[in-house]
């Protein structure tokens, strides 16, 4: 116990190696629910139950162990989607580690962000973990009273140093009585320690004489330690082997390439495929692009023209699908990769299944939305109503050209896209810069900025009819004097 910054969670995270290791942030997949997170890390991390009812049987206990049976069918959500409460999520992270049954259990700051009754209830369950055999270390800020009372043993660290360590309940408050420190009547000892070892910096005075005070009690401490400790620290410990012995604990095989694959891929499709909010958002930005593109390319004919105007449709069209696949796969992998990071480093799965199964999945959803996209814009562009081999043909190439295109036109741009992302609204001119390259095949004025042309023909001069030539002679030869004449200045 101590406040921010005393080395708590670096401390944890030294011991703990990842293993067995309950964080502050509670990471799920938000449209999975808490029986299905169970499972699946179940059959991730224990291979050798191999029956399906033994492993639902195992998850029912780590439900009940952990009073989470009320919610077990209900989804985990996250900011977007309503799930469950902050302390079930707590819990469900405890259930998540207890999975291997191990026989050390490290939970960082369980109850932070939590109301006191759920921190009681979470505090109630790695109790009763520790009665039933488990040691569990935990860090925590400032608990009530009737929290601290159920902790066995207390480490209070400030600034990197130790201020005490030692029995927990009546242990701590007799040692700084020792040193005049005495904890008043009434008040909770939690806070009083953690008022005894913190900083003051609301003045220079209450600085100096905190900071002091604090130097004071390490050195107390200090001073009660066996030497034989720090001896054993500095010169006995072999710290070349700490490589060995971490790989050893943490990277366990838990089945083979194709399990896991499989395994992924099925919690991966659950949580695209229930994805509502963000699969109706894509398909109205879908649907708008489909209508703004329509607009602009609209009721194309069957003229010589017509042909640059559909290679530039084409571009458009396959520039805006790449770019909302892209938007989509930029939001999701940084949303995951915490939750991917603590799940490889307690050895479930490696990186190349994952990022296998991400994709896989991604497929189905990924085609639904460029179909819609397609569906609305095709009969509002007039495409060939009919798909023939030399239709087929003719698309594939164009496809190919509007590419090469594409690629001259981001190489013409390379100089001005640093800059241009650099700006707060650099996303935007980047895929406005892209897309002009499609604009730029259209030979004709798209109907929508036909618009403007009532605005500027009233500026503009009455067209006049150019003079016939004249049929003799004279006129051919006048014409070919000009056209020497203008050979003659070229050069």
């Amino acid at each position: 116990m101590g406040p921010s910054g005393s080395g708590k969670t670096t401390l944890l995270n030294v011991l703990a190696g990842q293993l067995a290791y309950i964080r502050q942030e509670d990471l799920f997949f938000s449209q999975l629910t808490v029986r299905e997170t169970l499972s699946l890390a179940a059959e991730l991390q224990l291979q050798d139950i191999s029956s399906p009812e033994a492993r639902d049987q195992y998850v029912t206990d780590l439900l009940f162990k952990t009073g989470l049976v009320s919610c077990a069918d209900s989804r985990v959500g996250d900011a977007k989607v309503r799930g469950i409460s902050g302390g079930e999520k707590k819990r469900l992270s405890l259930a998540c580690e207890l999975i291997a049954s191990p026989s050390v259990i490290f939970a960082d700051e369980p109850t932070t962000g939590l109301d006191a009754f759920q921190a009681e209830k979470v505090m109630e369950t790695l109790r009763q973990l520790a009665l039933d055999g488990h040691t569990v270390i935990c860090s925590i800020h400032q608990p009530r009273g009737s929290v601290y009372a159920k902790f066995d043993d207390i480490v209070l660290p400030t600034e990197g140093s130790l201020v005490y360590a030692g029995p927990a309940r009546d242990g701590a408050l007799a040692y700084f009585s020792k040193f005049g420190f005495i904890c008043p009547d009434h008040v909770n000892p939690a806070e009083f320690l953690a008022d005894l070892i913190s900083v003051d910096y609301s003045s220079a005075e209450s600085l100096d004489a905190s900071q002091k005070r604090i130097d004071g009690l390490i050195e107390l401490f200090s001073e009660q330690i066996p030497s034989t400790l720090y001896g054993t620290s500095l010169t006995e410990l072999d710290l070349k082997d700490t490589t060995i012995l971490r790989k050893k604990a943490i990277t366990k095989g838990k089945g083979g390439w194709w399990r896991q694959f499989c395994l992924l891929l099925r919690r991966a499709w659950m949580q695209a495929s229930r994805d509502g909010p963000t699969n109706k958002v894509r398909s109205r930005m879908s649907i708008a692009s489909a209508i703004i593109f329509g607009s602009v390319f609209w009721s194309m004919g069957r003229s010589q023209t017509s042909i640059q105007d559909r290679m530039g449709l084409l571009q458009v069209a396959a520039i805006n699908t790449a770019m909302a696949a892209l938007t989509k796969t930029v939001g999701v992998f940084p949303k995951e990769r915490a939750i991917v990071d603590r799940e490889r480093a307690k050895g479930s799965y490696s990186l190349v299944p994952y990022l296998l199964s991400k994709l896989l999945a991604e497929i189905p959803v990924g085609a639904a939305f460029p179909l819609l996209f397609g569906t609305v814009l095709y009969p509002m562009t007039r495409l060939h109503p009919t798909m023939s081999s030399s239709g087929s043909r003719t698309i594939f190439y164009d496809f190919i050209h509007c590419i090469w295109r594409l690629l001259r036109q981001c190489r013409e741009h390379t100089d001005h896209l640093p800059l241009t992302f650099l700006s707060s609204d650099g996303h935007f001119k980047g895929i406005a810069l892209m897309n002009s390259a499609g604009f730029s095949l259209i030979i004709r004025t798209p109907l929508t900025f036909r618009l403007l042309e009532p605005l500027e023909s009233e500026t503009e001069e009455p067209y006049q009819q150019p003079e016939a030539p004249l049929p003799d002679d004279q006129g051919a030869n006048s014409e070919i004097k000009k056209v020497a004449q203008v050979s003659e200045n070229a050069w």
